[in-house]
């Protein structure tokens, strides 16, 4: 059977394997390793940042404009240093194509078999879960909550709710973006507590990302100011979402998106 993916450059510029014309057959891009350090003899840690490059051959049957376009595509990321995105079903790599090499396209005019080398740094396969949670109407629910786990706060009537699904098996980095207008917003995600000490007017807005560390604020106009040093001390802000089915409150007087990093060492198979 024929492998479906897809390349996306960061400029959104996508070539579709497994569609007529572009074929590809087995290859390495589900395979895996953790890279690992010793100490006594012992493994003492496993990691997943080791740079690798894994190869995998294209049987392209098109004219020479498809030819063409899969070297400006895949050039674009090199050029502007900056990461495209290698997709399986639902699942990518954050990767560069560094290079290819090419055979048999001297058999027929169309016809050519173009080997691609991706060279990953950041690690594993990711799939991406975003979530919506809307500030409450007047007509809301005034209802206490009640839920079948205890959690380190009463969640009482001036708090409404959602959940967060973060699949697999470990937990996982996210990326909150918090709308104003609205002082000192506060999430709750199962047993972990988000909260940044600021100011939002209407329209702006403020972006928390855990595997960044990093925390901002936009302006109206479209400035863009660090404000780490406004997070609360009291939880540490940066903490992954658990892998389960996660209990999210806030006071509805504010919305914001949520979008969950699930990561897997390949992709799911389908």
């Amino acid at each position: 059977m024929l492998e479906n993916m897809r390349d996306v450059n960061h400029l959104g510029e996508t070539l579709n394997f497994g569609e007529p014309g572009l074929y590809v057959n087995s290859n390495t891009l589900r395979d895996y390793a953790w890279d690992y350090t010793t100490q006594g003899g012992r493994v003492s840690a496993f990691n997943d940042k080791t740079i690798t490059e894994k190869p995998f051959t294209v049987v392209m049957v098109a004219d020479v404009d498809t030819k063409n376009r899969i070297f400006e595509v895949i050039e674009k990321d090199v050029i502007a240093q900056q990461r495209g995105r290698l997709y399986i079903g639902d699942y990518y790599l954050s990767c560069y194509i560094r290079g290819t090499a090419k055979s048999d396209y001297l058999a027929s005019q169309n016809y050519i078999k173009i080997t691609l080398t991706v060279v990953i740094d950041t690690g594993r396969w990711t799939k991406e879960s975003a979530l919506q949670y809307l500030t409450r109407t007047a007509s809301g629910s005034t209802d206490g909550m009640d839920y079948p786990h205890d959690y380190p706060i009463d969640y009482a009537a001036w708090l409404i709710g959602g959940v967060c699904i973060v699949g697999g098996f470990e937990a996982a980095d996210y990326r909150m973006i918090i709308y104003g207008a609205c002082t000192n917003p506060t999430v709750y995600i199962g047993t972990n507590t988000y909260q940044i000490n600021e100011t939002l007017s209407d329209g702006e807005y403020m972006t928390i990302d855990s595997a960044a560390k990093t925390i901002t604020k936009t302006a109206i106009n479209g400035v863009v100011t660090n404000i780490y040093n406004k997070r609360s001390r009291a939880n540490y802000i940066f903490a992954k979402i658990p892998a389960g089915n996660n209990a999210v409150t806030w006071s509805g007087a504010f919305g914001f998106d949520l979008t969950v990093y699930m990561r897997r060492s390949e992709p799911v198979w389908t």
